[in-house]
């Protein structure tokens, strides 16, 4: 299994005026099969591509996660977060049947 990419509509700094267009996401990151690195300046948003993960995924650490104001884009009142993942098996993918969409192909 493998998270192959991350879209983002108006979370945090990536984000913008007006309502989401689906086909046009503020920030879309493609990762790859191993290590992928993040690697940008101070305020920059890596720690917003972590997070995002994260509150989609969940965790099991004993930090708590959960949406608040400063999640939003400026005065958004809608944000959206999409992960792809690429690669499962029945076994895997049975953890995730809550959420998933099937999809032939990952618009660009």
């Amino acid at each position: 299994m493998l998270l192959s990419c991350l879209k983002l509509w108006n979370f945090r700094r990536f984000g913008a005026e007006g309502d989401i267009d689906l086909k046009k996401p503020h920030l879309v990151v493609h990762l790859r099969k191993g290590l992928n690195v993040l690697i940008g300046e101070n305020d920059s948003g890596k720690s917003a591509i972590i997070d995002a993960i994260r509150l989609t995924l969940g965790t099991h650490s004993s930090e708590w996660t959960r949406i608040v104001d400063d999640d939003f884009f400026c005065d958004s009142t809608r944000l959206r977060i999409e992960l792809f993942f690429t690669g499962l098996i029945d076994d895997e993918a049975k953890h995730f049947i809550e959420w998933p969409t099937v999809s032939g192909e990952i618009y660009r």
